[in-house]
């Protein structure tokens, strides 16, 4: 067992993370990407299990034979921290793999499907997957979080630059460009979406299963397909905080509590965030504007 402790403020939070998730760790020259693989890459907590099962039920017709989602559509940038064989034939076409990173620092000339996540909802959902296990509970508040984590380096690094690294790609052909919330209130219009983009046909009973097993009920359920139970041991291993089993990338949502409510201070702060990197450079006033340019 692990004897480093969960972080109690975001100096060690970041260190902690350093400490996994170094250059060492997360280097991928390896990998012999095909044109035909597809790299899931959002920002976390902005729907990359999601589309894992989505995409991986598109291309298997439903397949639920997988002791975890990520051992069917392994990590890329954590590949050596999971000890997944990135170059490995895997049981379906085409191949998948998961990643967080930006358009930029993906390898190139294969696929790429991305969905992108109203930044308020993100910092919510990332902050309740982090605490009880990067960092103990109670002893960082949503604004340490936020500051420490999304405000930093905000033109180089973290959400705002993953999210206009992918809506510069919006037309590239090789890129499916998602929204959360429309994924969310449509989702059979953007699994079709999405099997259209694979050039892989359903037909009306594939696509009624593929739908029910892409929903957030049956994930729910299902929950031990989308809990990293593997990969948590192995962060562990590699110098990581202590596993806590009960952490699952699928939950109910951010339950009613004042501990859950972004501070005015930071939501002044994110609305600047945006205005300074995605209004100057592409000109738009809100994440509503993207997300119903892609509808």
């Amino acid at each position: 067992m692990s004897q480093i402790k969960r972080a109690t403020c975001v100096e060690e939070l970041l260190a902690l993370l350093e400490n996994v998730f170094n250059d060492q760790n997360t280097n991928f020259d390896e990998f012999k990407q095909r044109p035909d693989d597809i790299i899931i890459s959002p920002f976390a907590k902005s729907g990359t299990t999601w589309l894992q099962q989505s995409l991986h039920g598109i291309r298997s017709r439903g397949d639920m034979n997988f002791s975890e989602i990520t051992d069917v559509s392994p990590w890329l940038e954590a590949a050596k921290i999971g000890d997944w064989n990135l170059n490995a034939e895997q049981a379906f076409q085409p191949r998948l793999f998961k990643s967080h990173l930006p358009f930029n620092q993906l390898p190139k000339g294969t696929k790429y499907v991305c969905s992108l996540r109203n930044p308020f909802s993100q910092l919510l959902s990332f902050y309740r997957f982090f605490e009880d296990w990067w960092f103990e509970k109670d002893s960082i508040s949503i604004g340490e979080f936020a500051r420490g984590i999304m405000l930093r380096d905000i033109a180089n690094r973290g959400y705002w630059y993953h999210l206009c690294s992918w809506w510069k790609e919006r037309h590239n052909p090789n890129v499916l460009l998602l929204c959360y919330e429309n994924m969310i209130s449509d989702l059979e219009k953007t699994i079709v979406k999405i099997s259209d983009f694979m050039n892989v046909h359903l037909d009306d009973g594939v696509l009624r299963t593929v739908v029910h097993q892409s929903s957030k009920k049956f994930m729910l359920c299902h929950n031990e397909h989308f809990d990293d139970h593997h990969f948590k041991k192995q962060i562990e291993l590699h110098g990581g905080p202590p596993v806590n089993p009960e952490k699952s990338k699928v939950t109910k949502g951010t339950p009613e509590s004042s501990r859950y409510s972004i501070p005015e201070a930071i939501t002044y702060e994110l609305n600047c965030a945006w205005k300074k990197i995605v209004y100057e450079r592409f000109k738009l006033e809100s994440y509503k504007e993207i997300q119903n340019a892609l509808i």
